[in-house]
Order: structure tokens, then sequence, then C-alpha cells
């Protein structure tokens, strides 16, 4: 089975390479970071901003399986989607794997959301998530699988090291008072989408931990466990207790996928 992915040296995409390439033919695509996987024949310098890179590298590696952690400027990644959807809606037994967001909630911030919810945002980036994923169902239908994700985390995620750095150094760091997350982790990002595509799941998934804590508490457990100093916090202040969190209702995913939050810190503190 051919599998390509979108994006692959980004921080989930790298590690989805990695998992899958050993029981599949897996290709990828790269643009910032092109410099260290130049030496990797199955993946492929891609600049979304131009159409016929899009139409070489679906010829190139002829997928069967589509899975799109790709970022760029919203239009580009708004065409590129439409081209390579229509070629998986033509592709029997195809799939299009498409990585989106819990902003896609984020003006619905009264609560947590699962995968039936209506969608709402007032960001632009959780408008444009909305659209990409209105767009690419009306294309493919049951051949296309959203997965929604809230904060992302890995040693190697920014994420991660601009907190460790400003633990270090007294930096300032960005919080939020009242804000209530979950979280997952590159590792869970990539089991979840082994387990999509060894079991044909389909619709949307929510991955992360199955239960969301405060986001400012959450930090300072982390912190506190890699035995480092607290950074100084920048606190926006919200009102009211404020939802930034996609749990799962699904009963099709093993309990061996999912995560607490205090799984997640001991990813990052093991």
């Amino acid at each position: 089975m051919n599998i390509l992915i979108l994006g692959a040296s980004g921080l989930a995409g790298s590690k989805i390479y990695e998992m899958l390439r050993k029981d599949h033919t897996v290709y990828g695509t790269c643009f910032s970071h092109w410099s260290q996987y130049s030496h990797d024949e199955n993946m492929h310098y891609y600049d979304i901003s131009d159409p016929d890179q899009t139409y070489s590298i679906i010829k190139k590696t002829n997928p069967q399986i589509v899975i799109s952690c790709m970022r760029g400027e919203f239009e580009q990644q708004l065409n590129a989607h439409r081209m390579i959807a229509n070629y998986c809606s033509e592709i029997a037994d195809s799939k299009f794997i498409y990585m989106s967001t819990a902003n896609v909630f984020d003006k619905l911030d009264r609560q947590p959301h699962y995968e039936d919810d209506i969608t709402l945002s007032d960001s632009d980036y959780g408008k444009f998530k909305i659209k990409c994923e209105d767009q690419l169902r009306n294309i493919l239908d049951k051949k296309l699988v959203i997965i929604r994700v809230p904060f992302i985390w890995s040693k190697k995620s920014l994420l991660f090291q601009r907190l460790i750095e400003a633990a270090r150094h007294g930096d300032e760091i960005q919080a939020w008072s009242n804000l209530f997350t979950n979280h997952t982790t590159d590792e869970q990002i990539a089991s979840y989408v082994k387990y999509i595509i060894e079991n044909d799941l389909n619709g949307i998934v929510h991955v992360g931990t199955n239960e969301t804590c405060n986001y400012l508490e959450f930090l300072k457990v982390l912190l506190q466990t890699l035995q480092l100093s607290e950074p100084v916090f920048s606190i926006e202040k919200i009102p009211y207790k404020s939802y930034l969190a996609v749990l799962s209702g699904r009963k099709d995913i093993p309990e061996k996928l999912q995560l607490t939050n205090s799984e997640v810190i001991h990813y990052l503190t093991k």
C-alpha cells in the first residue's frame, strides 16, 4: 500500500512517517526542512504554491492513502487539498486523512467538544480549518477521516522547547487563567493514524487525553516534574471557565491508544 504524507517533516507528520514506514511504502513531502531530508529517496520537496508540483508528486507516488499534516498559506492549502482530494475521489479504496484542530470550536468555548458537535470559530485559523474540512467532506464523503487535535506535545515541539528555555532563563511565557484544555503527543497521533488505516475507520476522530485540566496548572506540574523553576507567566485573564478541548465519544478506539494528562507529562519527562 502506498501512503503519501503531506508535511512529513513536521511535528506530527514526522512521527507518522517514522511509524508507518515500518509496514508500508510511505512517501513524504517537505518544504522548510528540506536539507534534513534530501538524502531520503521517499521524501519529496513540495512547494504548495506550485500546482505542477502537486500533480507531479501524485504521479510519482501513486498513493492509496493521503495523510495531510501540511502547513502554509491558507488559500494555497485549500487549492492543493482540492487537487489531491479530487485524485483520491477517483481511486478505488482510497482514503484521505486530514489533520484538523480544536480551534474549529474556539467560539464555543463554554464546554469541551465531541466529534458530532457543530463547529464555529472566531479565529482565522479555526475558520480556515472549518473551510478545509467542509471542502474535503464535499469531495470525498466516506473516504475522508478528519482528525482533530488539541495542544500537541513532544520533546521536539516548539511549545515544549520554549517552555524549557523560559524556565531556565527566567523568560516570559504566555498562559491563560481559567483555560481548560486537553493534550496529545506526536506518538499518540501516529498510533491513531496507524489504527485508523489498519481498521478502515472513517468520519471524525478526536485525538487527545480523555480528560481536561487547567492549562496553567498543567504547565506548572510539567515543570515541577522536570525539576525546573517556573518562568515568568504572562497571564491573560479569562472571566469564565473556558475550554479548548476535543474529547472523543467514539466507541471504536481501543483503550490502549488513550492517554491521561499525567501520561503526557510522563512522556515528556521520561
